[in-house]
């Protein structure tokens, strides 16, 4: 899936800002929903662009945000049920297209790379009110999605998307959805960046 994960990166250059990123609280259930279809939105065409058959939809999930909210740059880690995925600003994102492609790759992967899994059910997003730095920039926005917890490319089915989904999910529009049609929606911190980012991805595959 070495497509995959530059295309994934290269989404990601498209939508930061150098600007200090404003955290948006009290956001409305209609407001949720309409990043939640984003992003699904945004997987369903990575699914249909690159042939991935197995592709699940996604729910929010108000666990995974507290777990967001609760670790700090020094204690962000993969769970038991979980991934983190990490979002850097500008200078950090152009850091990782200046080395080789593998090492992009890799880099790519590292840090985002969990957003991408097909097998992925639920997954949460928070801004960071105080930003994690480091040699590779400054990271805005944490993900907490799951419940893989490691990216591996057999996990990746080829096919039409939506044509290989597991035993409890049927196939709808290029995703597999869960056939209980169960949906969380719950939560309270959604940034302007991710609004972005999934915007941004709209926009690139028209």
């Amino acid at each position: 899936m070495r497509s995959s994960i530059i295309l994934l990166l290269f989404f990601c250059v498209q939508c930061v800002s150098p600007a200090p990123v404003k955290v948006k609280r009290e956001v409305s259930d209609t407001d949720r929903k309409t990043v939640l279809d984003l992003i699904n939105n945004e997987r369903r065409k990575i699914a249909q662009h690159l042939m991935i058959a197995n592709m699940n939809e996604l729910a929010y999930d108000v666990g995974f945000e507290k777990i967001a909210e609760g670790m700090t740059c020094q204690t962000q880690a993969n769970g038991a049920n979980y991934m983190v995925a990490s979002f850097p600003d500008d200078t950090g994102l152009k850091k990782i297209l200046e080395v080789p492609r593998t090492q992009q790759e890799e880099a790519s992967k590292n840090l985002m790379g969990g957003m991408l899994i097909p097998d992925q059910t639920k997954f949460s997003c928070v801004g960071l009110e105080e930003p994690c730095t480091g040699p590779g920039g400054t990271i805005r926005v944490r993900c907490v999605i799951g419940p893989k917890t490691v990216f591996q490319t057999w996990d990746f089915k080829k096919g039409v998307a939506g044509s290989q989904c597991p035993s409890d999910r049927e196939a709808a529009d290029g995703l597999c959805k869960a056939k209980n049609g169960a949906e969380c929606l719950s939560g309270n911190v959604i940034t302007s960046s991710i609004i972005v980012f999934l915007i941004s991805l709209y926009v690139f595959l028209q």
